[in-house]
């Protein structure tokens, strides 16, 4: 649909008075793409940052409101300039995954874009053969049933490529991988993580804490992504102690009670939610 004008000014305006407190305003996307760490724009509650397709650009009542005048009186950078973006196409999951990741490791040198990750299976019939299974339900063209297929490799995906540059990443049904979601954060937050002691039910219990450290990524997030799975635990459900330190200042303490299929995510980022 081609928008009048008077629309996309009038849709500029929209977004300048619902987001414009939140909106990272400075115009020097170098700095934006290289310097700042989502935790930094976190704490100044810089949360949104405007991008705009070049079809955006128009001319109103003699004024024209091109990339420079959008970019200075709305704070928007183009995003044909500032965002990389690629569709796979690709049902298959483990394709998606390697796709995305040598995607990731092909422009990791590129700082002039930001590199959106799509995981997200495409539904479709590829052919006469997937019609009869469509029909006994073997299969679905329901995105749900394609997240929920998509979950389990993509966590372990992500704890395995933990140090790849990730940019933005884009999945369905974010409300299905609370964990994954905390996990992807937690990266950006740079206070180091030390497990100091970890036991299973109580803190004369098991003793876990080499198993649990093996879990922390970048040195800064611990995500268990099966609490009994992970740290090999026979009983169906129980109590995961952890003591820890961020930074190396004083110790805390948390306490997770599991069962079948418990995640766990530590960090700077879920410290600091966990006292709001």
């Amino acid at each position: 649909m081609i928008l009048l004008p008077r629309r996309k000014k009038s849709a500029l305006d929209m977004i300048q008075e619902s987001l414009g407190p939140f909106q990272y305003k400075d115009d020097d996307r170098n700095k934006l793409f290289n310097d700042c760490t989502l935790q930094e724009l976190t704490q100044a509650n810089t949360r949104v940052c405007l991008l705009v397709h070049p079809r955006i650009y128009f001319e109103l009542d003699g004024i024209n409101y091109d990339r420079e005048m959008i970019g200075n009186t709305y704070h928007a950078f183009d995003s044909g300039k500032s965002m990389y973006n690629k569709w796979h196409n690709t049902r298959d999951t483990n394709l998606l995954l390697q796709w995305n990741l040598e995607e990731t490791q092909r422009r990791a040198e590129d700082t002039t874009k930001i590199l959106t990750n799509q995981f997200v299976l495409t539904p479709g019939i590829s052919g006469a053969a997937d019609i009869p299974r469509l029909l006994l339900g073997l299969v679905s063209l329901r995105p749900a049933s394609f997240a929920m297929t998509l979950i389990p490799p993509m966590e372990e995906f992500f704890r395995q490529q933990a140090n790849e540059p990730w940019n933005i990443v884009v999945m369905d049904f974010i409300d299905l991988v609370p964990g994954l979601l905390s996990f992807l954060i937690s990266l950006n937050f740079g206070a180091e993580l030390e497990i100091v002691k970890a036991t299973v039910n109580n803190e004369q219990g098991v003793d876990v804490t080499e198993m649990v450290s093996k879990f922390v990524y970048r040195t800064r997030v611990l995500f268990l992504s099966d609490v009994r799975k992970d740290l090999d635990i026979s009983e169906r459900e129980g109590t995961l102690h952890i003591e820890y330190k961020l930074d190396g200042d004083e110790t805390h303490i948390m306490e997770w009670e599991f069962d079948d299929d418990t995640e766990v995510v530590l960090s700077e980022y879920s410290h600091m939610m966990g006292k709001e």
